[in-house]
């Protein structure tokens, strides 16, 4: 997914969580909420067509955040 979201205006950065018991979350950075939201479809239709018969998209949330640390 992460090189469609790279194709895509405003991104900033992927990762993936392995939460365990099968469940993952999955983390993008738009550099706008109206980016984030224009990658929704993009996130959607990507886990259909490669991930549709292992994975189930539970949701997809945009929003914005409230305090972040690098190294």
């Amino acid at each position: 997914m992460v090189d469609a979201f790279r194709a895509a205006p405003g991104f900033v950065s992927y990762s993936l969580a392995d939460l365990g018991d099968g469940t993952f979350l999955s983390i993008s950075v738009w550099d706008s909420r109206l980016a984030a939201e224009a990658a929704v479809p993009t996130a959607r239709l990507w886990v259909a067509d490669h991930l549709g018969d292992k994975v189930t998209l539970r949701s997809n949330l945009v929003g914005d955040i409230g305090f972040a640390a690098a190294a």
